[in-house]
């Protein structure tokens, strides 16, 4: 493996820990009502979730 390969977020579906974050932040978004916050973790939620394996 080369060094640069440690720096590059490896282009894969997120860990469960990171979807089971990410929901919990959706929820937290949705409770507080704010329509900005949701729309912002929902778009970082979804880019990470397409990118190509």
């Amino acid at each position: 493996t080369s060094p640069m390969a440690s720096s590059v977020q490896p282009r894969t579906i997120l860990t469960p820990n990171a979807e089971n974050l990410l929901c919990s932040l959706l929820t937290s978004a949705l409770l507080s009502r704010d329509p900005n916050l949701f729309h912002f973790l929902l778009c970082t939620f979804l880019c990470l979730n397409s990118r190509p394996n």
